[in-house]
């Protein structure tokens, strides 16, 4: 693919082409997608999740490389507007105040657009889920050795909790996608990765995931404490016994399924069995007991003794 960049202070650029559709032409085209490519004006590295909108509301979203493969067979040889937004970050406004760019969409080019960081921190990249480098695969762009393609039939997760138990980084997520039907997983979904350093992956390239599944490759519940609701956990820790064994242990939560406000119907606390990959009961907290939900659990010592 031939490939352009639009200077960052330039939100304009023009080309010349036909359009790919005339009075008359076959239904059938060939796909040939317009390569758009977002970096960080500082790094060069691709920026996910940056939103390219036409002016009537047609929305593409960059994947993990920064990558969007836009194909709209009546747009294509056009000049299109796209306003570019993404939390974060900021590109140049024009005369009239839209931040964005005008480009000539021609098939099979593609056209580099820096944009500038606001954060502190870097985007990377997404880690679950699926279309992770949706765009950059139907441009035939490379993609990290690390790219698994929807591992665990993971179609997306809820938030993430994580703690390094027996030399190995564990990832745990609640209500979790399938693509086969609307129901997924509910009662905590799990893998592991490497850390980093000897052994593991550079964190910059991604991170290869061994999700703990069932028979049919689709993630199972690494909480099975209850069936009564979905089973979330949170606040999982490490701690030593007086022998210096590893014990993972985490609050867990049954949510009432019929309540709207996700109430919980049974707390308590859930230790891991390493044998079977999965978190027991141990206790059940009495209602009374205040223990809130999204917890992180920190490790406090005084004259005492050490406490969580």
């Amino acid at each position: 693919m031939a490939g352009r960049s639009v200077p960052s202070d330039q939100p304009a650029l023009s080309g010349r082409e036909e359009s790919m559709l005339t009075p008359g032409s076959s239904s059938r085209i060939q796909f040939r997608p317009f390569g758009i490519r977002v970096v960080d004006q500082s790094t060069g590295r691709g920026v996910p999740l940056v939103e390219l909108t036409t002016v009537h509301g047609v929305r593409y979203v960059t994947d993990s490389a920064g990558w969007v493969a836009f194909f709209e067979p009546e747009l294509m040889g056009q000049e299109v507007f796209f306003h570019v937004r993404s939390h974060g970050y900021e590109y140049p406004k024009d005369g009239f105040g839209f931040a964005g760019v005008r480009l000539r969409v021609i098939p099979g080019e593609t056209v580099t657009i820096p944009i500038k960081r606001k954060n502190l921190a870097e985007r990377l990249y997404r880690i679950t889920g699926q279309g992770i480098y949706r765009d950059s695969l139907l441009l035939g762009q490379p993609v990290p050795k690390t790219y698994q393609p929807l591992a665990g039939g993971v179609l997306g997760c809820d938030s993430v909790l994580t703690a390094i138990f027996d030399g190995k980084i564990y990832w745990f997520w609640g209500d979790t996608q399938r693509a086969s039907y609307p129901l997924g997983n509910f009662w905590t979904t799990g893998a592991t990765s490497a850390l980093p350093g000897p052994g593991g992956v550079d964190p910059e390239e991604g991170i290869p995931f061994d999700y703990f599944v069932g028979e049919d490759g689709f993630v199972r519940g690494m909480a099975p404490i209850s069936r009564a609701g979905p089973v979330w956990l949170n606040g999982p820790i490490v701690l030593r016994d007086t022998a210096g064994r590893e014990h993972m242990y985490a609050h867990y939560s049954v949510i009432d399924p019929k309540s709207s406000s996700f109430q919980a119907i049974e707390r308590g606390l859930a230790v891991f069995d390493p044998q079977e990959q999965i978190f027991r009961r141990l206790e059940v907290f009495p209602e009374e007991a205040l223990f809130p939900d999204g917890a992180y659990p920190i490790l406090v010592s005084d004259n005492t003794g050490s406490f969580v």
